[in-house]
Parts: structure tokens; C-alpha cells; sequence
């Protein structure tokens, strides 16, 4: 689970609402608020930041936006965490336990380096990684996790959000 995905607004923080909202990602940096504009006339006032962009634009303009940390929201408001990521096989893969296996391997010893993963960062202080890996990434799948997930998708169904009309999570 991460936790550091914020919603920045791009004005300053006394910006009350909002028409729209720009979504960032590696590949559409830049194409959501063009799509957003051409649709609206008007530049997005909220911004969706996730992972690493969210800590870049956080440590460079703190004190000048007002953020939400979705995760935090929506533990606020279902008491359980937000699953943002997992790594998921197909259901018709024939080894899928061997793959699940080597990706347990590689959490491992990913998780055993942590501080030579953050020794490793350059745009923010091995310090802040070390603590942002250790206490807001989640590296288990546990029940909590699997309730948060169910009752993403729930929400998704009731608000006619198009997701698989079921949610199997068949762990091996």
C-alpha cells in the first residue's frame, strides 16, 4: 500500500472548488490538463500526484499548496487502508505459484535493503526515504488490504465506475 499519493491544488490553498482535475502519470505528464482545458476552457485547479511526483512536488512547494493524502482520506472514511498497487497473474497462467514465489523472493530482499535503496534516491534526503519506505509503504496483502480493495470496488460498482462486475482475489 503507498501513502503518499496526494491531491495538490495548483491554486493557492483558499481555492474552494473545482471544476476539474488533472491526473499526472509518467506517460501523460501534461496531456490530462490539455484534455481537461479543451473540455472546460479552463486550467484543472486540482492536480492528482502520485508516488514519486507527489513526493517531488511536496519537498519543493510545501507551504504553498494545500494537500490531501488520498490514502489518509480514505482510511478516514471506510477505516480500512487504500491498496494502490499490487502485483497480480493471470488466472491462466500454469505457474503462477512459481512467479508469485520469485516476486515474494524479490519483496524480500528489496524490503532487507531498504537503506541502500534510499542511500540510492538523488531528488530527496536518504533520510525521508528510509522513513517513507519503512512506514508508508505496505509490502503485505493481508485482510485489512483485501477489505480495503473490495470496498474500492464496491464503490466503484455503486457509483457506476466500469470495473469487472466481480473482484476475485485467489492468492497463491
Amino acid at each position: 500500500m503507498v501513502r503518499n499519493t496526494d491531491l495538490e491544488s495548483v491554486r493557492p490553498a483558499e481555492l474552494h472548488s473545482a471544476e476539474s482535475v488533472a491526473v499526472e502519470g509518467s506517460t501523460e505528464t501534461g496531456t490530462a490538463d490539455k484534455i481537461s482545458a479543451g473540455r472546460t476552457g479552463q486550467r484543472p485547479v486540482f492536480r492528482l500526484l502520485i508516488g514519486d511526483q507527489a513526493i517531488r512536488f511536496r519537498a519543493k512547494h510545501r507551504e504553498h499548496y494545500h494537500y490531501w493524502d488520498l490514502a489518509d482520506t480514505w482510511t478516514k472514511i471506510t477505516s480500512l487502508p487504500f491498496v494502490f498497487a499490487v502485483w497480480l497473474i493471470r488466472p491462466e497462467i500454469e505457474n503462477a505459484k512459481e512467479i508469485a514465489d520469485k516476486l515474494r523472493a524479490l519483496r524480500k530482499r528489496n524490503v532487507a535493503s531498504i537503506d541502500e535503496l534510499a542511500r540510492s534516491q538523488s531528488e530527496v534526503s536518504p533520510a525521508f526515504c528510509r522513513k517513507y519506505y519503512r512506514e508508508h509503504l505496505l509490502f503485505d496483502f493481508g485482510e485489512r488490504e483485501k477489505a480495503g480493495l473490495r470496498e474500492f470496488h464496491r464503490r466503484c460498482l455503486l457509483n457506476k465506475i466500469d470495473v469487472a462486475p466481480e473482484l476475485r482475489l485467489n492468492l497463491v
